[in-house]
């Protein structure tokens, strides 16, 4: 199967075998997205609509002021405040009409609380995350290889294994679907069952007639490995 700009980095991402693919690709995302919009996307005017538009969420400001590009993040944050302010002045207007004002600021505090819950590198997260997932779907429909590389990997985190099947429900014949699901099923298994015995060990371990006992490395583990399986890794 021909690589394209999406497929690479799923190629790249299931070579490694390390935890759960997509979440290493959503962190790589993550990372090229801060750099995108820190870097040459800047100065872009269609960006700047979309970041005024868009906004950032607390979690992305902090990532933003940690890469020390403060003139660069000023300008942004100026742009994005200016947009904000059009909102506040349009509530405040509101207040010179003689009826309907209550339905009104409704709408205007929608406008807010939906200016305040979106992130412009959340959404371009999700757009490529989309792809990645549309792809890997089609690389299992068209290379045997892939299929063998899926059935290798230690585990799909429960959120991404909800993507992938329910992306799969209408990307896949009811064959395919049958084999993707089942491969996806028996590697996740699999792994449940590794973790319930790790965790339980650990467990095991807080338990004074047992302490003596010692843990193994992936006793340690467990607990920050079964997070990771149940809510996915982004960090």
């Amino acid at each position: 199967m021909a690589e394209t700009i999406y497929t690479i980095p799923i190629n790249e991402a299931f070579e490694k075998q390390e935890g759960c693919p997509f979440c290493r690709l959503r962190r790589e995302l993550e990372a090229s997205s801060l750099e995108y919009i820190m870097g040459p996307a800047l100065m872009e005017p269609d960006v700047r609509m979309e970041t005024n538009r868009r906004g950032f969420c607390a979690r992305h400001y902090g990532s933003m002021m940690e890469m020390k590009n403060r003139l660069g993040l000023a300008l942004l944050v100026e742009s994005r405040l200016g947009e904000v302010s059009r909102l506040l002045e349009k509530s405040l207007s509101m207040e010179k009409k003689l009826f309907g004002i209550r339905k009104q600021e409704a709408s205007v505090g929608e406008e807010i609380l939906n200016a305040t819950s979106s992130c412009f590198v959340c959404y371009r997260i999700e757009v490529f995350e989309e792809k990645y997932i549309s792809n890997s779907l089609s690389m299992w429909r068209k290379d045997p290889d892939f299929q063998e590389q899926l059935k290798k990997q230690p585990f799909f985190c429960l959120k991404h294994t909800g993507a992938l099947l329910e992306k799969a429900q209408s990307a896949l014949t009811d064959k395919e679907y049958a084999g993707f699901r089942a491969a996806l099923m028996t590697v996740n298994m699999s792994y449940a069952e590794k973790l319930t015995g790790d965790l339980r060990g650990f467990i095991k371990s807080f338990d004074h007639r047992f302490a003596a006992d010692g843990l193994t490395p992936e006793q340690q583990s467990s607990l920050d490995r079964c997070i990771e399986f149940l809510a996915g890794k982004t960090i």
